[in-house]
């Protein structure tokens, strides 16, 4: 599938690149993401919502198709193995989604940027990288010059691409989707479930919060224990109409739960 998914780019790419000898942009220009043609509510900009996934820039820019279908070839068929099928084109669609929500939510909420037409899979190349490094974050991926650790590539990869993020906000960009790559690294690395198998920055504070919770709880159940055994005293000496109305309310409370087990079951 993936496979097929490079060729796919590598065919759409050499379409774009002819059509543009026309002089009116080429294919490329249909199907990019036009967060300023969504707003306008114009069709081909709608198209561009999942289409823009599938073209490059044409000819003659060759970088842009080349490292992805490289990167794509490279790694995909691994993550499409551990989630073959159905379960690989959701993980495709799902991503291609999220790019243009996070895009088109930018370009919404900071008018005036994010406007440029944007194109390319990088987001899915990054979602891949991801995925891929909350799995095998040891494995070690060889590059032209050097190899380095997965996860350390891809935590490299995002920190530039929020790095273009902030720069794309302050009015500075360079031409490059870095939204659409962050987002599709997100997307990645959550798929893989990366925030789980990893202690993050907030992972303390959250088992702090748990212990001092079951701590707590511990505690408030020792002190109901140690309140209704003086209660069954009181009643084994005094009797049932010895009690307050305060400790007939703790007993009514204590046996409820009971009740609800025994006619919950079965």
């Amino acid at each position: 599938m993936v496979r097929r998914l490079v060729f796919l780019w590598l065919g759409v790419w050499l379409i774009s690149s002819l059509t543009t000898l026309s002089g009116a942009g080429g294919l490329s220009a249909w199907l990019s993401l036009d967060a300023g043609g969504v707003r306008r509510g114009e069709f081909g900009a709608l198209l561009g919502i999942f289409a823009y996934a599938c073209v490059h820039a044409p000819f003659p820019s060759l970088l842009h198709v080349g490292l992805n279908g490289w990167v794509a070839w490279l790694l995909g068929p691994e993550v499409e193995v551990l989630w073959p099928g159905r379960r690989f084109v959701k993980f495709l669609l799902y991503c291609i989604g999220w790019g243009a929500a996070f895009h088109l939510s930018l370009g919404w909420v900071l008018d005036g940027l994010f406007l440029a037409p944007a194109l390319g899979g990088s987001g899915i190349v990054m979602a891949i990288l991801g995925a891929q490094a909350a799995v095998y974050p040891e494995r070690r991926i060889s590059l032209i010059f050097f190899s380095c650790p997965l996860l350390a590539l891809f935590l490299c990869l995002a920190f530039l691409d929020l790095l273009g993020l902030l720069f794309m906000v302050a009015g500075q960009g360079q031409g490059v989707a870095a939204d659409i790559h962050l987002a599709g690294a997100v997307f990645g690395w959550t798929w893989a479930g990366g925030w789980n198998r990893y202690p993050m920055p907030w992972s303390r504070l959250k088992e702090g919060h748990a212990s001092r919770r079951a701590e707590a709880n511990a505690r408030q159940k020792q002190e109901e224990e140690m309140e209704l055994d003086r209660i069954l005293e009181k009643i084994s000496v005094s009797g049932l109409p010895s009690l307050s109305a305060k400790e007939k309310d703790f007993l009514n409370g204590r046996s409820r739960p009971d009740k609800k087990s025994r006619h919950g079951t079965g």
